[in-house]
């Protein structure tokens, strides 16, 4: 009887404990996010949690290292609602990993997202913060066929800080926002880097922006700032550093233009200026039109194929330096005592036809520029820097010497020399 008991103990063990670790196991996302009070905080496993999921409450979710969102749909939708962040958390899913509507007071924290058919996405939403996030798409496949990063349609109060996104189409896609404020972002193989469309008060500080068609494209915008950004390596067919259009009261300073096929596109773009910034090896620097009321003043140029090209109007050009200006500083007053002259007939045709740029320092191009120079009359010409800089301000490099490894090269060096010695 003994035996039978037993037996009869173990069978009801082996039958009710998978069933509790089958029932524990398939507890879901969506059922721990609905049994976690308003504005109480979930912690996650270091697991791999099945979406979609959808979020109607105040609430803060955390991951751990390796916890995971997958979803053959979308990953988590955000609805009507307000006060919620997610931190520390992996995506990988087929369509949007995160849908926020008509919400205010998001943080997304330390998130990790691969996407494939679509990135991350918000309509109509306020106070959001975006902090390191990493998004990555299919390395494989042109641009084109390839989400945006983050869209934003509709939305105020925006700060975005920290972001990478690579292999996309467009790192940052913003269309109808106010009050934004992009640092520390690094954008690399996509369409457009940074793409605005349609703002108000738009920062954009401390980025960089490489490898892609455009690096910044800014479409009807009043009111920006645009400080100490890397813009480089835009090469493709008819790429540019940064294209404006329609644009007003916008101050470019402090940034880095380099190796870009144009470092800058301007159409209609009323009372903004470009100070001190910084032109390197660029094929075109300023393609303009239509933009007369732009200051350019206290840039540096260095190594560009070509400084400027415009319309009939022109634009301001004032105290620069130009590595290719010939004239002299007789007065020692630090600015040249002739013009510098931007304007060359070449540059007005590639205006109106850009593929001419691939003729651009070839000899019969070099000549028509020179008797540009000769023979054209500057009162009626534009693009001209009356005040061009003879150099631009440098600050002071200190030399330090590091004894240890000196006295180690010198030690090494004679002890070579012994060793030669001996075996000549």
């Amino acid at each position: 009887m003994n035996k039978l008991m037993k037996w009869a103990v173990l069978s009801l063990l082996l039958t009710f404990f998978p069933l509790v670790s089958h029932s524990v196991a398939a507890e879901s996302l969506q059922q721990l996010i609905d049994e976690t009070s308003p504005n109480s905080t979930l912690y996650l496993k270091n697991q791999t949690y099945e979406g979609p999921v959808t979020i109607t409450k105040p609430i803060t979710i955390i991951g751990d290292k390796k916890t995971k969102i997958t979803s053959l749909t979308t990953g988590i939708t955000i609805k009507e609602t307000n006060n919620i962040t997610l931190q520390a958390l992996q995506f990988e899913t087929k369509l949007t990993p995160i849908l926020v509507e008509d919400s205010k007071d998001l943080v997304l924290k330390n998130l990790n997202l691969d996407i494939d058919e679509k990135g991350v996405e918000f309509n109509r939403v306020q106070n959001v913060t975006l902090s390191s996030l990493k998004i990555e798409g299919k390395k494989e496949g042109h641009f084109s066929k390839k989400p945006n990063a983050v869209s934003l349609f509709e939305g105020e109060q925006i700060i975005v800080k920290n972001l990478f996104a690579k292999n996309i189409q467009d790192g940052m896609y913003f269309e109808k926002t106010k009050n934004v404020d992009v640092q520390q972002t690094v954008v690399e193989d996509g369409r457009y880097g940074l793409h605005f469309m349609y703002g108000t008060n738009i920062q954009l500080q401390h980025n960089t922006v490489k490898n892609n068609v455009s690096g910044m494209t800014i479409m009807v915008v009043e009111n920006a700032y645009i400080a100490h950004n890397q813009i480089e390596r835009q090469l493709q067919l008819n790429s540019n550093g940064m294209y404006l259009y329609d644009i007003e009261e916008a101050q470019i300073t402090n940034n880095i233009f380099k190796e870009n096929t144009t470092a800058t596109i301007w159409n209609q773009v009323k009372n903004s200026t470009f100070t001190k910034n910084m032109f390197q090896s660029n094929g075109t620097v300023i393609h303009s039109r239509s933009s007369p009321n732009v200051t350019v003043t206290e840039n540096e140029f260095q190594g560009n194929i070509l400084t400027a090209r415009s319309d009939e109007i022109g634009f301001v050009l004032n105290r620069n330096h130009y590595d290719d200006y010939n004239g002299y500083d007789f007065n020692a007053d630090g600015i040249g005592d002739t013009d510098y002259h931007s304007f060359t007939s070449f540059g007005q045709w590639m205006v109106r036809k850009p593929v001419y740029q691939y003729y651009v320092e070839s000899p019969s191009v070099t000549l028509l520029n020179k008797l540009d120079q000769q023979f054209s009359d500057t009162k009626k010409m534009v693009l001209v820097d009356k005040n061009p800089l003879m150099m631009t301000e440098k600050k002071e490099q200190s030399i330090q010497l590091n004894w240890k490894h000196i006295l180690g090269s010198m030690a090494s060096l004679f002890i070579l020399f012994s060793i030669w010695r001996k075996l000549r």
